[in-house]
């Protein structure tokens, strides 16, 4: 997760609002034995979902 907070320049708060820890911790038996940028675009893919289903709720 540090490595996706430094590729994203955002603040683990902002990651965490969007992407609950149960689900990051969820993605590391799949993720652990991958190339990071797997990891990076399967959190990209979760945070733009979720950012883009709460503005949607406004």
């Amino acid at each position: 997760m540090a490595c996706y907070q430094w590729e994203t320049s955002m603040t683990f708060a902002e990651i965490l609002q969007y992407i609950p820890i149960k689900e990051v911790m969820a993605l590391y038996s799949p993720y652990h034995e991958m190339d990071i940028r797997q990891f990076v675009d399967k959190m990209n893919t979760l945070y733009q979902t979720a950012k883009g289903a709460g503005e949607s709720m406004m």
